[in-house]
């Protein structure tokens, strides 16, 4: 009875431990899920940037997916690099006007 009572001393000293190491696992991926995401929003807005030269856009499609943990957020916009777009719309979107 004496061992038994004494393990459980041990695993009520260790368990604080245990508890801690397993919360900095889930912060330190937590942190790498939001790296991939702000890594993920630059290349969207380099590349939403690069196709249409509109700020708008770039700042409308690189704001959502820096927010998301679940990939790209396009809210059902079509970008130029889509398959279904075609290169007139793609051009008419970098020709905007400054005022």
């Amino acid at each position: 009875m004496n061992e038994r009572g004494q393990a459980l001393v041990e695993f009520a000293l260790v368990l604080p431990f245990l508890l801690l190491f397993a919360l900095a696992i889930v912060l330190i991926a937590e942190i790498g899920v939001a790296r991939l995401a702000l890594e993920h929003a630059a290349a969207e807005g380099a590349r939403v940037g690069s196709l249409t030269n509109d700020d708008e856009e770039i700042v409308g499609r690189s704001s959502p997916a820096s927010t998301t943990h679940h990939g790209p957020a396009t809210h059902g916009a079509r970008s130029c690099g889509s398959p279904s777009s075609t290169r007139s719309r793609c051009r008419s979107r970098s020709r905007v006007s400054r005022a």
